[in-house]
C-alpha cells in the first residue's frame, strides 16, 4: 500500500529507492521531489492549476495529467513509482 500524505504547504521530497511506491495528495502548495540519479521512475503526477517540470523537460502549464517513464524502466535495478495529485501548485522533479 502506497504511503500517502495530505500536504497544505509547499513540501519538498528526498525518494527512497526501497520504499514502496509513493503517493502525494494536497490541495495547494509546490512540490519538489529529488529522485537519486541511479533510479528509474514511473510518475503519474495530476495538477489542477500550476507548471509541471519533470527533470530536463519542457515544463507544463495547466497540464492536467502527465505519465513520464524512464528510458530504462524495464531494465533498472532500481524503480519507483511516484503519483502526486495537486489541486493548485507547482510540481518539480529533479535528480540529485
Amino acid at each position: 500500500m502506497p504511503m500517502e500524505m495530505m500536504l497544505l504547504t509547499s513540501t519538498m521530497f528526498i525518494i527512497d529507492p526501497w520504499a514502496m511506491p509513493f503517493l502525494s495528495k494536497k490541495l495547494t502548495g509546490n512540490t519538489k521531489i529529488i529522485v537519486p540519479d541511479d533510479v528509474a521512475v514511473i510518475l503519474d503526477i495530476t495538477v489542477g492549476t500550476g507548471i509541471v517540470k519533470v527533470f530536463d523537460e519542457s515544463p507544463q502549464i495547466n497540464a492536467g495529467n502527465i505519465h513520464y517513464f524512464s528510458d530504462n524502466v524495464n531494465e533498472a535495478r532500481k524503480r519507483m513509482k511516484i503519483t502526486i495529485r495537486v489541486q493548485t501548485g507547482n510540481v518539480e522533479i529533479v535528480r540529485g
